[in-house]
């Protein structure tokens, strides 16, 4: 170990020791602490507890302090109206470095006395007490009062910072009673024995012992720094992702988190190596193991690890810690992703990985997880770190300890009704007619005026070329298109009442094949298909699709392959490579496109209600190469007969062979794209076609330009799994998506047009009600062409029960966000938000190498709060033209095409990952009002001024003729034009819809919504945060507590009517108008009401 960090540890140990020293004490009442706990004398009357220091009774008379003797000494009177005066004496003597004796007395009295704590229920749930012999720990959830009562002469509480001993001579009683919710605490009492009649005394010995653990020396072992300058270049920092996505921010040093004590390596004084980064699929070419000796021989019973993961996986095999001692004994220790260890972005709690650390880098919010394994106590003489090459893991820091530091741990935590939450009524189907139902925005049937074409960059129907046209809807999976006729007839009325008129059919190509074949079409499915394709489109609603999502295959249908092939992962990466999976999509297609509907007459090729099809659902070539070791192994072949092929050699380089798999991945794409394209046209698909529709870097832009328009796919809270995917525990973030602008903006190609084919504001994230607000808005600010909703349902049951209260994204099991698209739509469809009239684009040369995790500087999406932007790609020539004119154009720091854009006047303004003025130069330059942009509140203001967003507040607020929104915490206000809302308690999403295709001023009838959260009753979280999902629950759905004050402005010459309504549109009750003296009229808007739960209101203009 070097002297530096001998030193650093030494230092740190002595101020531990210190620290071990003043944990124990007697206060100025002479109460006993240990850490972050209490003690005192207690006695109870009958009617109440008398505690030491807490009542007047107790008085103290004398005190003394010698802290260099190691002595301290409290005096004083017990003093109670019916009894004589009694002496009590509290005294703390240091016999050894955290060893006391503790003597407490009271004398006079007959009255039994205890030395009783309270121990705060949320910080010691899930603690564990030793006994004697015995393990006691204290329940996360409360069963009865009494938790442990007998005989006992040593107790070890794990308190503060360490772990505190009392121990008697002789046996004294043990009594542990757990008091919650009210009040929430645990309540631990040691008996005070009687020396004699009148004299109650406790002698203890009292031992407290800091968590101690010893930093390995990792620095030899090292790879990687924290910062990374420049992506995927193989030689920078943490996970080689940019500038953008790195761990500069964290400190080094000697550090010391929740009693674990770690080393983090100045990479300064390491040679640029700070932390160990191993092989996973997403970066193959990081070592796959690293080795430290260690010459000090630390020992310990726990190995303590700072560490984390990046692009999780499936399995939970993350790899091994090799733990050799000097005995030559070696120990393997099994490190488990989801259980031990999870995702350094947005980090949740892990069964056996604690968060200890977090901080937010331009990108995420980031943390580090401590793991602790159970190790022989001897002496080490080496530990190795093995990746098993699925996740990419990270360590920053490794110690050895004696003891386990205590887990913070949380009670489980229950939505019932209450105070805060009660049950609303979840109407499925909505009011023909009712305020609720938005299908008069249709316009039926489907494909009137001719198929879907582009023209200047936008969708138009080829028979209203000049009418540029806009598209939302949602989701249909799995087996939810596979109804009765009845039921096809109903899901369609469902999804017309949304105002949704487009449905992506998705996850439905395993539902209409047949098992022993899936390249055949199975008929009783097919059928069930058409009947709904046939409703949708009577009733103005547009399809869109793709043509591989998750069709599984039995054993034998691709013959390379040696088992069924459930893994869609996989097929998607074999489909680049091998012809016998291109051959098998081939004639999925040829049977799917050319079958005839007989509801339509038509083939989904040939029918105009087809708007685009995304060919492979999220298939990026980059992302799904490594699927599994049998695509893993394939593509390691064919990359290197494509070394041979092209005279190409890495010279044992790593990041030079990463730089050549790129390139292979690159061609091999660009070569199997062109045949699904030139097959498709060949069937006769005519509608515009898309793939790669998940992700957004620089070289997927790039890609891109060879579309017809760009897809892609966004989330904010979107689950992850704390051990099986897609199965509870989930893990979620709770944050407002007003906290971090999405990066989809800049994905956008000019030239083209943009769609989002998924995009979700999970459930239970508290915050999901305002996501369809901010996504509608600035989707039409930025003039994108189809928003899609994922998704309506999950199969079947969803939709047709109404006792499912499961799944993370659908609006069938989720009344608030169901609700909420009323206001996403409103601003995204013709009459919302208008377009920002200026421009501002990343140009990337067509052909310029572009590493695939290229990231956009963040500070472009921020720019997208205000204007519009997006990328070009183009040839590196003079007098390329632009597709339009641009405010400015922007150089991402790679591929820029400076001979393209030095042929016009436009400026051009740095915007490379590493720098951070660009808004700051964009605004000094005149490109963005001061006005509109204030960094320190994170407020932007978009041109045009209709949309605000305030992220130091979570504010955001939506100004439009059609449809005014505001997000607002409870306290916060807003105001616009025809409405003005106050949200007075709880965090509120208000907004008013009109709901007859007129501005909200000349509207007769508007919806207007005051919505909170909704939760399914006994839904069930690992804690009161809501981070870790245990449960669905079950109906009735409980909606939220709040209060609004919402006033109309636009009031002059209007005679207007209030009605509450229910969730299918249905009237509850008149709720009064109070006129002000402004002219404005208002009312309380309150969820609880004595009609029932309220999210909505009928505003009707009277004759």
């Amino acid at each position: 170990m070097r002297p530096k960090l001998l030193l650093a540890i030494a230092l740190a140990f002595g101020a531990a020791a210190a620290q071990a020293k003043n944990t124990v004490r007697l206060d100025n009442a002479g109460r006993l602490f240990l850490g972050d706990i209490s003690f005192g004398a207690d006695f109870w009357d009958g009617k109440r507890n008398f505690t030491q220091g807490k009542t007047k009774e107790w008085q103290v008379t004398n005190r003394e302090d010698d802290v260099s003797g190691g002595l301290w000494r409290r005096e004083g009177l017990l003093i109670l109206d019916q009894d004589e005066p009694a002496p009590f004496a509290s005294r703390l003597k240091q016999t050894a470095p955290g060893v006391f004796t503790y003597v407490i007395s009271v004398d006079k009295t007959s009255r039994g006395f205890t030395f009783r704590t309270s121990l705060p229920g949320d910080a010691f749930l899930g603690r564990r007490f030793r006994i004697d012999d015995q393990e006691l720990a204290l329940p996360l959830e409360k069963d009865q009062v009494e938790i442990f009562s007998s005989k006992a002469r040593k107790i070890a509480i794990p308190c503060g910072d360490g772990m505190a001993t009392l121990e008697c001579k002789g046996d004294m009683s043990v009594l542990i009673h757990d008091y919650r919710p009210r009040p929430n605490n645990f309540s631990l009492l040691l008996g005070m024995p009687k020396a004699s009649a009148e004299l109650s005394q406790l002698s203890l010995t009292v031992t407290f012992q800091t968590y101690q653990a010893t930093p390995l020396d990792l620095r030899a072992a090292a790879n990687m720094g924290f910062a990374d300058d420049t992506a995927a270049d193989g030689i920078g920092g943490w996970t080689d992702q940019g500038p953008e996505n790195d761990l500069r921010m964290i400190p080094t040093g000697h550090l010391r988190f929740r009693g674990t004590d770690f080393a983090i390596i100045d990479p300064q004084t390491n040679d640029g190596k700070s932390c160990i980064a191993l092989a996973g699929a997403a970066r193959t070419y990081f070592p796959t193991s690293a080795t430290a000796e260690l010459t000090d021989a630390p020992r310990g019973n726990w190995l303590f690890l700072l560490h984390a993961t990046a692009w999780g996986s499936s399995s939970q095999d993350l790899g091994q810690v090799n733990v050799t001692y000097q005995d030559g004994v070696r120990q393997d220790v099994p490190v488990r992703s989801g259980t031990d260890v999870g995702n350094w972005w947005s980090p949740s709690t892990r069964t056996n990985g604690e968060v200890v650390w977090t901080g937010e880098n331009r990108s995420s919010f980031v943390g580090l997880y401590r793991s602790a394994y159970q190790l022989e106590n001897k002496p080490i003489k080496r530990i190795a770190f093995t990746s098993a090459v699925n996740a990419v893991w990270m360590i920053v820091a490794a110690s050895v300890g004696e003891h386990r530091p205590p887990r913070d741990m949380s009670a489980p935590f229950y939505i019932v009704a209450n105070k805060d939450w009660q049950p609303i009524d979840f109407a499925k189907d909505i009011e023909p007619g009712s305020v609720m139902d938005f299908s008069w925005r249709l316009d039926a049937p489907a494909g009137k005026y001719g198929p879907v074409r582009i023209h200047n960059g936008r969708f138009v129907f080829s028979e209203r070329p000049d009418q540029p046209l806009r598209f939302y809807g949602t989701n249909i999976c799995s087996g939810g298109p596979y109804t009765s006729k009845e039921w096809a007839e109903r899901l369609a009325d469902r999804i017309a009442t949304y105002g949704f008129n487009v449905l992506r059919l998705h996850h439905h190509d395993g539902g209409m094949t047949m098992k022993d074949n899936t390249t055949q079409l199975n008929p009783e499915s097919m059928d069930q298909l058409d009947y709904l394709v046939h409703c949708l489109k009577q009733r103005g609603i547009y399809i869109t699709t793709d043509l591989y999502i998750s069709r599984r295959l039995p054993k034998g249908e691709i013959p390379e392959y040696p088992d069924v092939l459930s893994d869609i992962t996989a097929y998607k990466a074999m489909f680049w490579l091998l012809d016998s999976v291109w051959r098998n999509w081939r004639t999925y297609c040829e049977n799917y496109l050319n079958h005839v509907n007989p509801y339509t007459g038509l083939t989904i090729k040939d029918d105009p209600a087809l708007i685009s099809v995304s060919i492979i659902n999220e298939g990026n070539i980059k992302s799904c190469w490594a699927a599994n070791a049998f695509t893993r192994q394939l593509y390691e072949e064919r990359f290197n007969a494509w070394l041979a092929q092209n005279k190409a050699d890495d010279q044992g380089v790593p990041e030079q062979r990463n730089q050549l798999f790129e390139r292979f991945l690159t061609e091999t794409y660009e070569k199997r794209f062109a045949q699904m394209t030139s097959f498709l046209r060949e069937q006769g698909v005519r509608c515009p076609l898309s793939d790669q529709n998940m992700g957004t870097t620089l070289k997927l832009s790039q890609m891109r330009r060879l579309y017809d328009y760009t897809d892609n796919h966004g989330y904010s809270s979107h689950p992850r799994f704390a051990v099986k995917s897609w199965q509870l525990p989930s893990l979620v973030t709770q944050k407002s998506a007003i906290s971090s602008p999405w990066s989809l903006p800049a994905s956008r190609l000019y030239g083209k047009p943009f769609t989002v084919t998924e995009f979700d504001f999970a459930k239970p994230n508290r915050f999901r009600a305002e996501g369809p607000a901010l996504l509608g808005a600035y989707g039409a600010l930025q003039d994108w062409d189809m928003l899609v909703q994922f998704a309506y349902s999950h199969g079947r049951e969803n939709y047709q029960r109404d006792d499912r209260a499961n799944n993370h994204f659908d609006l069938s099991t989720d009344p608030v966000k169901s609700i909420a698209h009323r206001i996403g739509a409103a601003l995204f469809l013709n009459g919302g938000v208008k377009p920002a009239p200026d421009a501002f684009a990343v140009l990337l040369d067509e052909k310029t190498a572009i590493p695939f995790d290229s990231n956009y500087n963040s500070a472009i999406a921020r720019l997208g709060l205000v204007t519009r932007i997006g990328t070009v790609v183009m040839p590196n020539t003079a007098n390329a033209p632009y597709p339009e004119k641009f405010t400015a154009v922007l150089d991402a720091g790679s591929a820029f095409p400076a001979a393209a854009a030095n042929t016009g006047n436009t400026r051009v303004f740095n915007a490379a990952p590493a720098y951070e003025q660009l808004l700051d130069d964009l605004v000094t330059a005149g490109m963005i009002p001061k006005d509109h942009y204030d960094p320190a509140a994170g407020f932007f203001r978009s041109i045009g001024g209709e949309l605000e967003l305030n992220q130091s507040k979570e504010t955001f607020q939506a100004v439009t003729d059609a449809c005014e929104a505001f997000v607002l915490p409870a306290g916060e206000n807003a105001r616009g034009r025809f409405l003005a809302a106050e949200s007075r308690l709880g965090r509120a999403v208000i907004a008013a819809v009109s709901a007859d295709a007129q501005p909200l001023r000349l509207s007769k009838r508007m919806l207007l919504l005051h919505l909170t959260d909704t939760q399914a009753t006994k839904a069930k979280f690992a804690s009161p945060d809501m981070e870790q999902l245990d449960s669905w629950g079950e109906p009735p759905f409980l909606a939220a507590r709040g209060e609004a004050i919402i006033t109309l402005l636009a009031t002059a010459g209007r005679n207007y009517q209030l009605h509450a309504v229910d969730t299918a549109g249905k009237r509850l009750a008149a709720v009064p108008l109070i006129p002000g003296a402004d002219g404005t009229l208002s009312f309380k808007a309150q969820v609880f009401t004595d009609a029932g739960q309220v999210f909505a209101y009928e505003l009707e203009v009277l004759p």
